[in-house]
């Protein structure tokens, strides 16, 4: 694991979540900072799983750091949370060009839709350009069980900024088409390299495009063996401005 100098800042806004929470608890309200909301559900930002009893993930609300990937074959600019791995498919300039990895964090921007639970999300994009690109984590299970893997993912895509005084909005007359969805490989395989695709033994869940709004997917497959390997995954159909998606909250 790489050293990371903002772990410690990181593990004090977490600490300052939890200690809000536990005041606001006993006062019988709730701290400003310390709930995110989305369109279907309220989720604490805490760090704490209470939305994912006994997961199974490292680092599922990327809550635990991030490091940089130029080792495993990205861009020099490329973060992704600790656990996790990037995957992409390598194609030219305009269409699948390696998109850039970033960990989202909330607290240098005080614009805070595009994190779901707590301070920090995995975000992935290109401008004026697609991609076929996700990031992936490989977890210990027990042969033959029934795992299900669900995250939350947010979409913003467009030709047009879409700034409408409060937030940055998805383009409706324009969009990049992108598609959302997540998968588990049952046999625990994962990428063959560096700008390949996941193995064909993924099984995917059923795409979305809904934007600007926090969404729910969800899978499920049976372990063929003592490890499956989780992955999610972004597509845009046309090279838009803005392709972007943002990811937090998973749990397996």
């Amino acid at each position: 694991m790489h050293n990371n100098p903002g772990l410690a800042f990181r593990a004090l806004v977490r600490l300052a979540g939890l200690l809000g929470l536990a005041s606001a608890l006993l006062v019988g309200g709730v701290p400003a900072h310390g709930y995110r909301t989305t369109s279907s559900q309220t989720v604490p930002s805490t760090g704490l799983q209470e939305w994912c009893p006994g997961n199974l993930l490292a680092n599922p609300d990327f809550e635990e750091g991030s490091r940089k990937t130029e080792d495993l074959g990205t861009s020099l600019s490329s973060a992704v949370g600790y656990g996790w791995f990037p995957w992409f498919i390598r194609g030219d300039q305009r269409f699948n060009r390696e998109p850039e990895f970033k960990v989202e964090d909330a607290t240098r921007d005080p614009l805070r839709w595009r994190v779901h639970t707590g301070y920090f999300s995995q975000k992935f994009f290109t401008t004026w350009a697609t991609h076929t690109a996700g990031i992936y984590q490989t977890v210990a299970v027990r042969p033959n069980s029934v795992v299900n893997f669900s995250i939350w993912v947010q979409i913003y895509t467009g030709e047009a900024d879409g700034w409408d005084g409060e937030k940055f909005r998805s383009d409706p007359d324009a969009p990049g088409n992108y598609r959302a969805s997540i998968g588990i490989d049952p046999f625990g395989n994962t990428p063959a390299g560096v700008g390949a695709p996941p193995p064909d033994t993924v099984i995917w869940s059923e795409p979305i495009m809904t934007y600007d709004d926090w969404t729910q997917l969800s899978v499920q497959a049976v372990a063929q063996t003592d490890h499956v390997t989780v992955y999610t995954r972004g597509q845009p159909e046309f090279s838009v401005k803005h392709n972007d998606s943002f990811w937090d909250t998973a749990c397996l």
